[in-house]
């Protein structure tokens, strides 16, 4: 008898579900019964929730306990206050299910999510799904999308490449299905990083896969929140952000002998730090305070990579002239200046 393609992927484990779904809780009380509720409607029901709170101290915890009541495959786990990637790795520790998915409290996900990544998930050489994802306020009108223009697949060096550059595989982790055997084999967990610990998950996944699909159906919806303090710009996120490359600087970079992953390496230093200087010349008024997060990119690789010929070569026309202009603080001030008199600020 044919099997389903939910059913065959199942046959290679019988102690727990298909999918793992991981959700870290901080004080998201507004939003986290909307979460919950969305993957409890899934219309493939093979699957485990995992939510840990990680130390709230609005009423989180007890929302989930009482979602907990009405559908056993929600788990709930509590830590002291550890962080987002703490918190997941501890969700990994938990986990049962052949594939692994990470969702943010504050966001919601179609309710085909998992029936659409799971018909391709016979291909046994298929480590990661990714799929669209839409961005939203919080009254609900669509700010942005970010999605494949086709379903299409990849393999190789070309994967790792594409996350360096965040292109095609984006450096978020919550658009993202993964075989789970992936993550153990690799030991690919969260860093004990500050910031950017997601960042370093997914690509160290890149790495590592054999073979991504990226689908073009827009299946994830994150929720864009004016307050949150990802949208603070100050020396610290600076020092933050340097943090985060001198790690991958040691696991990317240098412990590897291909030129163009080197190459890549560099190319994402100049891209990253050259969006935060450019949002730094928007939401930082003090001029010292600007020119010290200068200093911190500059003292990070920047400047270096900003002008590596082999680096350039992989970055499109609009990220060399971010690049350039963050090269010019001066002048990137006073268009930011101008930008924001018609209210053109970046996100």
């Amino acid at each position: 008898m044919n099997k389903s393609p939910i059913e065959a992927p199942r046959a290679a484990a019988d102690s727990g579900p298909m999918f793992s779904v991981i959700v870290p809780v901080y004080n998201t009380a507004g939003y986290i019964e909307a979460c919950i509720q969305s993957l409890l409607s899934q219309d493939q029901t093979d699957f485990e929730i995992i939510a840990i709170d990680d130390g709230s101290t609005d009423n989180s915890l007890q929302i989930l306990k009482g979602l907990a009541e009405q559908d056993k495959r929600l788990r709930i786990y509590r830590q002291e206050n550890a962080g987002q990637g703490m918190a997941r790795n501890f969700g990994l520790s938990k986990a049962c299910g052949l594939f692994v998915a990470f969702v943010d409290s504050d966001d919601t996900v179609a309710p085909g999510l998992f029936s659409s990544a799971a018909q391709h998930l016979l291909d046994p050489e298929l480590d990661v799904v990714s799929f669209g994802i839409v961005f939203r306020d919080s009254a609900g009108r669509t700010v942005a999308t970010r999605s494949a223009a086709a379903t299409f697949s990849s393999s190789g060096d070309s994967i790792f490449l594409d996350a360096m550059l965040d292109k095609n595989f984006l450096s978020v982790v919550w658009n993202k299905v993964y075989r789970r055997a992936l993550l153990v084999e690799n030991g690919i967990t969260f860093p004990k990083l500050r910031a950017y610990e997601d960042s370093v998950f997914s690509r160290n996944v890149a790495r590592h896969a054999r073979k991504v699909l990226y689908m073009k159906d827009q299946l994830y919806f994150a929720l864009t929140r004016h307050d949150s303090t990802s949208r603070a710009m100050s020396v610290r996120s600076f020092d933050l952000a340097a943090e985060m490359i001198d790690y991958e600087r040691e696991i990317f970079y240098a412990s590897v002998e291909k030129p163009a992953w080197r190459a890549a390496f560099s190319a994402h230093v100049a891209r990253f730090f050259a969006y935060l200087i450019i949002l730094s010349a928007f939401r930082i008024d003090d001029n010292s305070e600007r020119m010290d997060c200068l200093k911190i990119a500059n003292a990070a690789g920047f400047s270096k990579a900003a002008t590596d010929r082999q680096a350039r070569t992989l970055l499109n026309f609009r990220v060399k002239v971010q690049i350039f202009l963050a090269r010019r603080p001066r002048l990137l001030r006073r268009l930011a200046l101008a930008a924001r008199q018609f209210n053109l600020v970046p996100y």
